[in-house]
């Protein structure tokens, strides 16, 4: 009984992984769209402080909690 019960921990935190992994990785997608129109269209000093603006956000708002949610889910894995 006590098996069946590790087994189910362990299929819950698979499930929860990937529906993890899906989120982020649709977030990079978004994100990877952003830097190609960076590329593109960086010319004028109002549009490199706004892709610079831009960084930041993506920084704090995507690469911050992807890496913390990395962190998490690898903690759990260990437990």
């Amino acid at each position: 009984m006590v098996k069946n019960g590790k087994n189910r921990k362990i299929l819950n935190l698979i499930e929860r992984g990937y529906r993890e992994f899906i989120n982020l990785a649709n977030d990079l997608s978004e994100a990877k769209k952003e830097r190609i129109k960076a590329q593109y269209y960086t010319g004028t000093k109002f549009l490199k402080e706004q892709f610079r603006k831009k960084s930041i956000e993506f920084l704090r708002d995507v690469v911050n909690p992807y890496i913390e949610k990395i962190n998490k889910l690898l903690s759990e894995k260990n437990d």
